[in-house]
C-alpha cells in the first residue's frame, strides 16, 4: 500500500499575483510543493448564443449570465488549479465543438472537454458525430444526462462499445439512467470507462442515506471500470446555504472511499452551479480537509493522478517552472557579513537574473533538475526592506521586506518547540513583543525524511492551519505561537544589538538525537556506521504493503470480536456500549517508516535542517535529551556523546563556518524532584548520564570555541514540558551576548571541577572558580558519595575555609557517616535533583551536574542487539533496587 502513505498534512496554497517584466499576468505559487488540482467537473455557457441556457431560471444570478475562460480562469489558478476538464452541462449537440473552441486558446489549461450526447446515442446519427469529434484529442468522451428512449437497447451498447474502442469516456449523472443501468452498462462494456458525477447524483441532508441507494452504490462500485467523482458537494445539499463542516459530509466521504478506494475517485468543483451556495475555494478547502488527512499520495491521487488515468489527459504542470529555495521568503532575515547565496529551480537551461535591493547578479539553470545559484557579496547589518527580484524569462517571483542581521537556529525535540504561551509569565512576555525587526519562521513536524531533502515545502511551514508561510515579523500574537525559548532569546538579542534577529525553529517534538545529526556524519565513528547501516536495512525490508495489512489483520481479529460481544450482549439483553474498531484507513504516521522515524539516522536533520543548508547563518541553540533519557531501553550515554559531537561537527560543515557558535541547553528537569526522603532512590537516573553525555560530547567537537553547555535541571516543575522557560532563553542570551558579541559587563561564567582528592574520610573538590548557593545562607545541597562498593548515599557539604579571598568557595568537602573510604562523589545527579551550587553564586549559573565515578548505568547496548531492551531493563530494575536499599539505609541509620 505505498500508494497510501507519503505526508499527513498539505497546507493551504498561498499564491501571490505579480506584474510580469513585460507586463504579463503572473500567478506565482509560494507553494510549488502543494498538491496542483486538476478540476474535472467545469461548466461554461454563453448567454448568447441561439438557443441560450435552457435548463436554469432567468430568476437565477448567480448562474444565468454568461460564463467563459475568462470568468474561470483567475479563480481557478487562484485555488492551485492546474488543469480542468470542461463538462458540457446540456444536451445541445453543437455545444460538442463549442465547448472545444472556447477553450481551445488554452488547452495546456483545459486540457479535456467531456461533451454531451444523450439526444443521439443508440441512433444512426451517434458514430459520425462521435468520431467528427474525436479528432480532437481533447475530447476525451461524453456525458449521457438523459435516458435513451428504447433503454438499454443492442444500439445503445454497441456505441458504448464504439465508445470504448475509441479510448474515450462515459460520465454518467445519474437520474435518466440508474445505478443498476449503470452497473449492467458496465458488466456488458467491461471495457468502457464510466464516471459517476456527483456521488451517483445522492441527495444530502442530516439523515442516514437511503439502504437501498447505498447497496446499490456499492454493487456498481464492484465493477473496476466505474469510477466516482467527488463533485457538487454544495449542489446535492438540501439546506442551503450548504454547510462548511467537513463532519457533515463525512457519510458520503466514508461511503465513497469505502465503495470505490482510492484508485478510483477523481476531484471535480461542478463549477459554476457551485456558486449557488458556496465559493470555489471553500469547496477545495472542504474536500482537502477530509483527503488530506488520508496522506498526501491519496491527496493527490484524488486531485489529479486518478483524472490523468481516466481521461488519458496529461498530468497538470506547475504553474511556473522558476522556483526558489523554500527557505527564502517574503519577511526574512539574510545573514550579515557572510556572502549571501540565493538559489532554486528553473528550466534547464534558462538564464536566471537575482536582483537584491539595487545589486543584480546572473545564474543559470543547470543539470536534469535545473538548479540556479547566485552570490552577493556580504553585506552589513541592514534594518531598511528590500525586495529580492528572481526572474527567469517571463517567470517572475518577488519576496518583500527582506532585513539584514544574524540568523539563528533554534533545534532540538519538544521543550526547545514548546510555546511561549504556555509557560509562566506569557501574558507579560507578549505584552512587550512589538518587535518588527525580530523575525520568525517555524518548520514543523512531518518534513522529517529518510533522504537528505533539498527544499522545503509550504506544508512544513509555520502552523498548518495558517496561510501565511512568509517569515513573520514578531508581534505579541506571534510571539505567543514561537518556542518560548526561541523568543525570550531573540528578543533579547534584537533589543541589545539593534540589528534584525532571525529565528529559524525547526525543534521536532519526540525526536532522539539520532535523527538530528547530519546523514553524512554517521560515517565518521564505527558504531554510528553500523547504527546507520541496520536503519537502512530496516528501511529496504519495510513493506508499505505488509504494514497495512498487518493493520487491517488486527483490525478483523478485533472487529469480530466486537461483533460477538454486541451479539451476545444482544442474546443476553445487556446494555453495553462497545466501540467499535475503528478501520484501517491506509494513513501511517512517520514514527512506523523505518529511516523516517523521528527517531532514526539523520531524519529530522535531512528534513528540517540539512534541507537549507547554504544559507548561512550565525549559530544554534539546541535543546533536547528527553527520548534518549527517559525511555530506559533507548538510554545510550556512550553513543550520545559520540552522536552530540558528530551532530556539531556536521552543523559546522554543513553551514562552512568551523567556529559556528553552538549553544547546548541540558536536558531539563521534570518529574519527581529529589529530596532529603527519596534521595538515593531519585539519585539513579538516565537523565543524569544524558546530561553528562551533552556536556561531554560538546567538549569532544572540533574547534571547541564558541561552545556552551548551559545546565537547566535547577528549573524544576513535576512535568514533562516545564513552564520555566523563560530562564533558559535568558541564560541562553547571557551566553551569546557574552561570548559570541563580546559584551563583556554581561555575566556569563562556568567553571570545572580541578581536582578531587581524599582528605580524612572527606572528598576535597577543588574548582577553577567560586561556586557557592546564590542566597550566601543555605547549606550546599545535592551531593552523594560512594566508596568502592560504589552505593552512593547523600552526603554533607560545605566550603572550606580560607582566608584568601581569592580562594574562598572554592573548595567543597564531601562527607557521609555511612562512607568511611570514599573514592567518589556525584553533583546533582538525577531527573529533577537537589543541586543549589551556582558559579560565583549567580543566580542563573548553576554549577553543571558532575560526577568522579567511570560506572556505567547499565551495559550500554546497541540498537541493532533485538535482546538489547531486555538486557537494558535488567540492569536498569537492579540499579533501581540498588538506590532503594541504599536509601534504606541511611533513613534507618541511627542519627
Amino acid at each position: 500500500m505505498s500508494a497510501l502513505f507519503r505526508r499527513h498534512v498539505v497546507a493551504l496554497v498561498v499564491l501571490l499575483t505579480v506584474i510580469g517584466p513585460r507586463g504579463s499576468l503572473h500567478v506565482v505559487a509560494d507553494d510549488a510543493a502543494a498538491i496542483p488540482i486538476m478540476d474535472t467537473h467545469v461548466h461554461l455557457w454563453d448567454l448568447e448564443r441561439p438557443k441560450g441556457i435552457y435548463w436554469i431560471s432567468k430568476d437565477d444570478s448567480t448562474l444565468y449570465r454568461t460564463l467563459l475562460p475568462e470568468t474561470h480562469e483567475p479563480i481557478a489558478r487562484a485555488n492551485n488549479v492546474r488543469g480542468v476538464v470542461v463538462v458540457q452541462a446540456g444536451q445541445s449537440l453543437p455545444d460538442n465543438q463549442w465547448n472545444l473552441d472556447i477553450t481551445a486558446h488554452n488547452a495546456q489549461f483545459y486540457r479535456g472537454v467531456v461533451g454531451n450526447l444523450s439526444e443521439v446515442i443508440g441512433t444512426d446519427e451517434f458514430r459520425p458525430l462521435f468520431d467528427k469529434l474525436c479528432k480532437d484529442k481533447r475530447y476525451v468522451g461524453y456525458r449521457l444526462s438523459g435516458r435513451y428512449q428504447d433503454g438499454l437497447s443492442d444500439a445503445l451498447i454497441r456505441d458504448l462499445k464504439h465508445t470504448a474502442d475509441a479510448n474515450r469516456t462515459v460520465d454518467f449523472l445519474v437520474g435518466g439512467y440508474s445505478l443498476e443501468d449503470v452497473a449492467e452498462i458496465a458488466r456488458r462494456v467491461p471495457n468502457i470507462k464510466i464516471m459517476l458525477d456527483h456521488f451517483g447524483n445522492v441527495r444530502l441532508d442530516d439523515k442516514p442515506l437511503d439502504p437501498d441507494w447505498v447497496q446499490q452504490l456499492r454493487a456498481v462500485a464492484r465493477f473496476k471500470n466505474v469510477y466516482c467523482k467527488v463533485s457538487a458537494f454544495y449542489g446535492r445539499v438540501k439546506q442551503q446555504p450548504a454547510p462548511r463542516d467537513v463532519d457533515y459530509y463525512r457519510p458520503i466521504l466514508d461511503l465513497v472511499v469505502d465503495c470505490f478506494g482510492e484508485d478510483r475517485l477523481v476531484y471535480g468543483s461542478d463549477w459554476p452551479v457551485t456558486r449557488t451556495s458556496g465559493d470555489y475555494g471553500s469547496v477545495v478547502k472542504l474536500t482537502r480537509a477530509y483527503f488530506d488527512a488520508k496522506g498526501r499520495t491519496v491527496s493527490e491521487k484524488l486531485f489529479y493522478r486518478n483524472a490523468v488515468i481516466f481521461y488519458g489527459i496529461q498530468a497538470p504542470a506547475a504553474s511556473s517552472q522558476l522556483k526558489v529555495h523554500g527557505i527564502f521568503r517574503s519577511s526574512m532575515v539574510l545573514q550579515r557579513d557572510k556572502p549571501i547565496t540565493i538559489w532554486g529551480w528553473a528550466k534547464s537551461g534558462t538564464p536566471v537574473t537575482v536582483t537584491f535591493g539595487d545589486r543584480t547578479a546572473t545564474g543559470k539553470a543547470s543539470g536534469e533538475k535545473g538548479r540556479w545559484e547566485v552570490t552577493f557579496d556580504p553585506q552589513p547589518a541592514n534594518k531598511n526592506p528590500q525586495k529580492i527580484k528572481v526572474e527567469a524569462g517571463d517567470d517572475l517571483i518577488t519576496m518583500d521586506n527582506i532585513l539584514i542581521g544574524d540568523v539563528w537556529v533554534m533545534n532540538g525535540q519538544s521543550n526547545m518547540a514548546f510555546a511561549l504561551k504556555a509557560v509562566y509569565q506569557a501574558p507579560f512576555e507578549a505584552a512587550m513583543a512589538h518587535l518588527p525587526e525580530l523575525r520568525h519562521i517555524r518548520i514543523r513536524s512531518g518534513a522529517e525524511s529518510e533522504y537528505v531533502e533539498t527544499d522545503l515545502k509550504d506544508e512544513f511551514i509555520n502552523n498548518q492551519d495558517d496561510p501565511d508561510k512568509n517569515w513573520k515579523a514578531v508581534t505579541p500574537e506571534v510571539a505567543l505561537e514561537m518556542g518560548a525559548i526561541g523568543y525570550i532569546f531573540g528578543s533579547r538579542l534584537q533589543r541589545a544589538l539593534q540589528i534584525p534577529i532571525g529565528i529559524i525553529d525547526n525543534s521536532r517534538g519526540g525526536a532522539s538525537l539520532e535523527s538530528l545529526v547530519p546523514r553524512h556524519k554517521f560515517a565518521d565513528h564505527p558504531d554510528a556506521a553500523a547504527y546507520l547501516k541496520w536503519v537502512d536495512q530496516r528501511r529496504t525490508e519495510f513493506s508499505f504493503e505488509g504494514f497495512f495489512q498487518a493493520q487491517m489483520d488486527k483490525w478483523q481479529a478485533a472487529h469480530d470480536k466486537w461483533k460477538a460481544q454486541v451479539a451476545d450482549d444482544k442474546a443476553k439483553g445487556r446494555q453495553a456500549n462497545r466501540r467499535e474498531p475503528r478501520k484501517p484507513d491506509g494513513s501511517i504516521r512517520t514514527w512506523s517508516v523505518p529511516g523516517r522515524s523521528p527517531s532514526d539516522a539523520a531524519s529530522c536533520y535531512n528534513g528540517m535542517f540539512g534541507v537549507f543548508k547554504g544559507l548561512n547563518i550565525k549559530g544554534v541553540a539546541f535543546h533536547q535529551g528527553f527520548n534518549n533519557a527517559m525511555m530506559n531501553t533507548s538510554c545510550k550515554p556512550k553513543f550520545y556523546r559520540v552522536l552530540m559531537k558528530l551532530m556539531v561537527d556536521g552543523w559546522r560543515e554543513d553551514f562552512n563556518d568551523p567556529q559556528l557558535p553552538v549553544a547546548v541547553i541540558g536536558l531539563c528537569a521534570g518529574g519527581q524532584a529529589q529530596t532529603r526522603q527519596n534521595f538515593e532512590q531519585l539519585g539513579f537516573s538516565t537523565a543524569a548520564y544524558i546530561r553528562e553525555s551533552q556536556r561531554l560530547g560538546l567538549g569532544d567537537a572540533r574547534n571547541p570555541t564558541n561552545t556552551a553547555f548551559i545546565p537547566s535541571y535547577d528549573q524544576k516543575i513535576p512535568q514533562l514540558h516545564t513552564k520555566k522557560k523563560k530562564e533558559l532563553g535568558l541564560r541562553t542570551a547571557r551566553w551569546a551576548l557574552k561570548t559570541v558579541y563580546g559584551y563583556e559587563d554581561i555575566v556569563w561564567e562556568t567553571t570545572k571541577l580541578v581536582s578531587a582528592v581524599r582528605e580524612g574520610n572527606s572528598l576535597l573538590l577543588t574548582f577553577d572558580k567560586a561556586v557557592r548557593v546564590d542566597d550566601f545562607g543555605s547549606e550546599i545541597e545535592g551531593f552523594s558519595i560512594a566508596d568502592q562498593s560504589g552505593v552512593f548515599y547523600m552526603a554533607t557539604a560545605e566550603a572550606k575555609p580560607f582566608k584568601e579571598r581569592e580562594l574562598q568557595n572554592t573548595q567543597i568537602l564531601v562527607s557521609s557517616p555511612l562512607v568511611k573510604e570514599p573514592v567518589a562523589v556525584r553533583y546533582a545527579w538525577g531527573r529533577s535533583p537537589m543541586g543549589n551550587l551556582k558559579v560565583n553564586g549567580i543566580p542563573w549559573q548553576p554549577l553543571h551536574s558532575f560526577r568522579t565515578d567511570h560506572i556505567d548505568f547499565a551495559a550500554e547496548v546497541t540498537h541493532q542487539d533485538p535482546d538489547g531492551p531486555t538486557t537494558n531493563s535488567s540492569a536498569i530494575r537492579a540499579l533501581k533496587t540498588e538506590a532503594a536499599a541504599a536509601l534504606k539505609t541511611r533513613l534507618e541509620a541511627p542519627q
